[in-house]
């Protein structure tokens, strides 16, 4: 029967284990008090939130960072001053990281950051089994690493819910009022502190005898055989399936299937890795077969990869979502010609050769953020001069209209380079300086005032299409420019109304009951607005009249990102011998199938005036 660890056991083993992982362990209390002194912060003082945030990404970066030096040192049985040295270049590192993101956060910064982080865990995942013939102890370590954090997490739950039942039971039987933050702060503690210490306690000691162990466990094998491997094998036979289809119809596959495969592609590694100990024994043939074809059957969807996100980049160039994909692919095609060929593969090169894709792909020309900028701007250029938007290196901007579709090519490749890499390299193309237009303004304004010096309308307006090709829809949504009080003057009554026109029965609410018998009712089938006394008609405002002319309008405008229109336009009037009648608009949203319009959602207000 197992004995229940004494105190002095409890306390010895915790202080052996900020002994062994002193630095990750302190990155973790710097990042949890850090975590919790955020809590405490109000947005005004937004300097300090922003920084307290960089800190608590560094610390993130170090727990992990120095979890895998420490590791790396403890194999390798490195002399003292050279696991300071390390560590040492380690601090170095991260704080030199802390004061770049301080000065140059961005969209690119934060991508980068998730690829360095996931690099770093990557990482921490073989550092300890850089020697070769270490493929046992690998698998065996990630195994305990695995069940440790499953556990850990078990615990820690437990622990806070326990804590915050007392809270809450101190709160309501003594009257003591204990603040909602409080219940924040334990959960930091918790989470950062105790559930990353009683992590690293079960981090094995001996890393060395991992290398002759044999200890596989039997839930895990019972899920992976007769749950995760059924999953794939599943998922195998519908992308085939649709892989044929394309075949046969000869369409072109839709981008969204590059994310079917990749992800159906880690989900089988991720199977096969969890079944590599016992692929082999006697009694797994099923096992066996699997992995022994697994890589195989992976081709045909490479291919697939391939043809469906370089159709994407053909059309559009590269950007930073399409170059990983595209890495992606290129690695998914070389490790399986590894593991299929390969007479002794070693399971190790996944994760090694992931964490040299996540830390290349942050940096550098071939990175993703220069290579994506770079063709982007290649096709800017190119559509530029193309429409004579662009001569002799310099904007004109009295060129003719370009086309609807020209427009939105350009406000999207102007809105990308905005939310990624900003416009210094457009400034020589003016010969104004462009910074006022640009800095210190929000981020539409921007897009704005950039279309504004091409004399290109904003025709990007936050769309989604959905649909085959034959029938895309296009999302759009306009608003008033300002929240404005209405004036009733020379009306007797206002009213507001907020309707839903989805496609479903169900969620259709096209009727709004105004006073003194009044009613406006939305007609789905001809999308109208009609008013009505006494259920009597009065006038029907048709929506292709509203929506038509801020169509017309935006071409002719330049409107924001967002198509906020001018307030006038967005107003259907009426009036005869007995009434008068102002619908004015704050939103219209819904879908455009070419210049077809449907209405999703419409709110505004009504004025009626009896003459």
């Amino acid at each position: 029967m197992a004995k229940f660890p004494s105190i002095k056991t409890l306390v010895t083993d915790s202080l052996f284990t900020f002994k062994r992982f002193t630095l990750s362990l302190i990155s973790a209390i710097i990042g949890t008090c850090a975590s919790i002194y955020l809590n405490n912060l109000d947005y005004n003082h937004r300097e300090a939130v922003k920084n307290t945030g960089y800190l608590i990404m560094v610390c993130s970066l170090g727990l992990t960072l120095f979890f895998a030096i420490s590791l790396f040192s403890e194999r390798k049985q490195l002399a003292k001053s050279k696991f300071i040295l390390l560590n040492v270049i380690a601090v170095v590192l991260l704080t030199g990281y802390y004061f770049f993101l301080r000065n140059s956060f961005n969209d690119i910064e934060l991508i980068r950051y998730i690829l360095i982080n996931l690099a770093m865990h990557l990482l921490a995942s073989f550092a300890g089994f850089i020697n070769k013939n270490t493929v046992t102890g690998f698998w065996q370590f990630n195994k305990t690493l695995f069940l440790r954090l499953f556990i850990a997490v078990i615990y820690s739950g437990t622990l806070y819910l326990g804590i915050c039942l007392a809270l809450f039971s101190i709160d309501k039987l003594f009257n003591v009022n204990v603040d909602y933050k409080v219940y924040y702060r334990v959960w930091m503690i918790i989470a950062g502190v105790f559930n990353t210490w009683f992590f690293l306690a079960g981090v094995p000691k001996n890393l060395e005898e991992l290398e002759s162990s044999d200890d596989y466990p039997k839930g895990l094998k019972i899920f992976t055989q007769y749950v995760l491997l059924p999953l794939v094998t599943l998922y195998l036979f519908i992308l085939y399936a649709y892989t044929c289809k394309i075949i046969f119809t000869q369409n072109l596959p839709q981008g969204w299937v590059s994310y079917l495969v990749i992800g159906f592609s880690i989900l089988g590694i991720l199977a096969l890795l969890l079944v590599h100990p016992i692929r082999n024994l006697e009694g797994n043939k099923w096992i066996h077969v699997f992995s022994k074809w697994f890589y195989g059957a992976l081709y045909p969807l490479v291919i697939l990869l391939f043809v469906a996100i370089g159709t994407r980049i053909d059309e559009y160039g590269i950007t930073e979502k399409r170059y990983f994909i595209i890495v992606l692919a290129i690695w998914l095609a070389g490790i399986s010609t590894y593991f299929l060929f390969s007479k002794k593969a070693n399971i190790k090169y996944i994760p090694i050769t992931l964490c040299v894709i996540a830390l290349l792909g942050s940096f550098g020309p071939w990175g993703a953020f220069s290579v994506s900028k770079k063709s982007q701007f290649i096709i800017l250029k190119n559509v530029l001069i193309e429409n004579n938007i662009l001569k002799d290196g310099k904007i004109d901007a009295k060129h003719k209209p370009v086309a609807d579709s020209v427009a939105e090519q350009i406000t999207s490749i102007v809105q990308y380079f905005n939310n990624m890499h900003g416009f210094t390299d457009f400034k020589p193309w003016f010969n104004t300086n462009i910074d006022s237009l640009i800095a210190d303004t929000l981020q539409y304004d921007k897009v704005n005032n950039m279309l504004k010096l091409m004399n290109v309308p904003l025709t990007y307006n936050s769309t989604y299409n959905y649909g085959d090709a034959k029938n895309e829809y296009k999302y759009f949504d306009y608003s008033c420019s300002v929240q404005e009080v209405h004036e009733i003057k020379g009306y007797d009554y206002e009213f507001m109304f907020n309707c839903y026109l989805y496609a479903s029965d169900d969620y259709y609410n096209g009727h709004v009951l105004l006073k003194d018998s009044f009613s406006l009712d939305i007609t789905k089938d001809s999308l109208a607005i009609e008013i009505k006394k006494n259920h009597k008609l009065i006038h029907t405002f048709v929506f292709s009249e509203l929506t038509n002319s801020i169509s017309d309008s935006i071409k002719k405008i330049h409107s924001n990102v967002y198509n906020i229109i001018p307030t006038n336009l967005m107003q259907l009037a009426y009036e005869d011998s007995t009434y008068k009648i102002k619908l004015k608009f704050e939103r219209i949203s819904g879908r455009r199938n070419k210049e077809k319009y449907h209405i999703e959602s419409t709110n505004g207000n009504c004025l009626i005036k009896l003459k």
